[in-house]
């Protein structure tokens, strides 16, 4: 189905409200519910899966981007643009379809970021603690290695001749994303150039930060092998470097924008020395990769939305959650539904909550209307179960936040039980998909689902075979034909067989017209 970019846009529900002193009165009578619900059935309804082939897949992870999260930083984008924030919706709230994964590891009930990844990205599940490996893979053991390593979604892309990308906020070497195997990647973008010079080296960009690896690998031995093998190559690390770049004349682009992990939003130097956005490197990203005639797989990852709930600042995760969607509206507005299969989820979640009973329209990082029927002192609607935010050495226990402004970028969360980090949470997370056999992606299922989905729909990997034998039968239904009562899907099938209704209204059309020849 082709969508606009519009319509991804989030809106403001066209509420009226009225109230002061951060009081909100909303004026939404039962019509409104109900308009509100037909209009919805009516989208749905027009709304038809897709049996095309994915050409290109752009697989979103929100690290650590749980329910919670995205719940809230819909709520911020709303009140950003002057809205009461709970009716607004973000880009990939439209998506047509929506599912939840498990996320548990083969031996943790909570899921690991190594292992999650794995899932993610390789369709195997694994132990806590280790990423690109199977069950038989285990953590500090080196040997349990050698026979446990799998392939995983950038492999299956490459093998089959498309091009693949990776842009992340984190550093490009970060553990987790061993799995997205970006040695081979003809798009790089992220931090972390101090793993990419040789140990006690300077970093020109950057002269208090020195380099880190053991092995000789610097950047201009990189580039000099690119060059002795005729490969149009570009290597930036600043913003203004890579707005310079001309995708039409570099088929290799690596883009490292600090020594260790990139800048929070919040927190990120816009300017021409500083660093891009995520959306950016994923407008340049695209712009590099969509010239390989066979496609490309890119994965963006909004890698620092983790390490803001781990250090229990909901501001920074929330802020950087709403710069991940930038991303995510930057790609719908390049890309085609029709061959082009975008997936928005996340590895694992945090054990991060929003509740009290506050007030429509409530700031998002304000305090709860009433009090704590115990203790008499305000609290925050967001909190979180572990992590530092936990201070009790206050006379009265907790510290009373009466004059504390909650709102401020670097405010810590209070939580219930102290950890130098937070924990991740166990429950499932999100998956929201888009595009050709977004209908792949429904239901609950296994976090090993999505890459297998994601490859069948592209006819690359494991699902090849799969894929083209169900592309053969489509084509042939258009063109035989098929009867009513041999329609009916085997209940193992993936694939709606909208083809076969089509030719059903077609044949009748056809006796229709001889019918009404016949009368005259």
């Amino acid at each position: 189905m082709a969508v606009g970019l519009g319509s991804f846009m989030g809106s403001g529900g066209g509420l009226e409200f009225s109230g002061g002193g951060g009081s909100y009165l909303w004026h939404t009578y039962r019509h409104h519910w109900y308009q509100q619900a037909k209009a919805q059935l009516m989208k749905n309804l027009r709304d038809v899966d897709s049996s095309a082939i994915a050409k290109n897949i752009i697989l979103f992870i929100g690290d650590g981007m749980g329910l919670t999260t995205v719940t809230t930083a819909r709520i911020l984008r709303g009140q950003q643009k002057g809205h009461s924030g709970e009716e607004y919706e973000l880009a990939f709230d439209k998506f047509q379809h929506v599912a939840l994964a498990k996320t548990y590891n083969t031996d943790s009930q909570v899921g690991d970021s190594g292992a999650c990844a794995t899932a993610l990205l390789c369709g195997v599940k694994g132990r806590f603690e280790t990423v690109g490996l199977d069950d038989k893979g285990v953590y500090n053991r080196c040997e349990s290695s050698f026979e446990s390593k799998v392939f995983c979604l950038a492999d299956w892309a490459q093998t089959d001749g498309k091009s693949t990308g990776l842009v992340t906020t984190t550093r490009v070497t970060h553990p987790k994303l061993l799995a997205m195997s970006p040695i081979l990647a003809t798009v790089i973008f992220g931090g972390g150039r101090r793993h990419f010079l040789p140990r006690g080296e300077l970093d020109t960009k950057n002269p208090e930060n020195a380099g880190r690896r053991k092995i000789w690998a610097k950047l201009s031995k990189m580039a000099r092998d690119k060059k002795s093998r005729g490969l149009p190559y570009k290597y930036v690390s600043r913003k203004r470097e890579l707005d310079k770049v001309d995708p039409v004349k570099v088929d290799y682009l690596l883009g490292l924008f600090s020594p260790g992990h990139m800048a929070y939003e919040s927190d990120r130097d816009n300017g021409a020395e500083g660093e891009p956005s995520i959306a950016q490197m994923t407008r340049r990203a695209i712009e590099v990769l969509r010239k390989n005639p066979r496609g490309y797989f890119l994965m963006v990852e909004g890698g620092r939305i983790d390490h803001s709930h781990h250090f229990n600042n909901a501001h920074r995760a929330l802020v950087d959650t709403l710069a991940f969607e930038d991303a995510v509206i930057t790609a719908l507005g390049m890309t085609r539904p029709d061959d082009t299969l975008m997936v928005v989820t996340s590895d694992h979640s945090h054990v991060f909550a929003f509740g009290g009973y506050p007030k429509r329209g409530n700031p998002i990082f304000g305090v709860d209307d009433k009090p704590s029927d115990v203790d008499n002192m305000p609290y925050t609607t967001l909190l979180y179960a572990n992590g530092p935010g936990y201070n009790h050495n206050f006379p009265n226990g907790r510290e009373n936040l009466t004059n504390v402004d909650t709102e401020d970028k670097n405010f810590i969360q209070q939580s219930a039980v102290p950890r130098r980090w937070d924990s991740h949470g166990g429950e499932d997370v999100p998956v929201y998909a888009h595009g050709p056999m977004a209908h792949l992606f429904r239901g609950v299922f296994e976090q090993t689902y999505v890459p297998h989905a994601l490859a069948f729909a592209s006819c690359i990997g494991p699902q090849r075979d799969d894929c083209e034998r169900r592309r053969q039968s489509y084509h042939r239904q258009l063109i035989e034909c098929p009867s009513p009562h041999i329609v009916e899907e085997d209940i193992n099938s993936v694939v709606a067989w909208t083809p076969s209704r089509w030719c059903i209204t077609v044949c009748l059309s056809l006796m229709l017209l001889i019918l009404r020849h016949d009368r005259t």
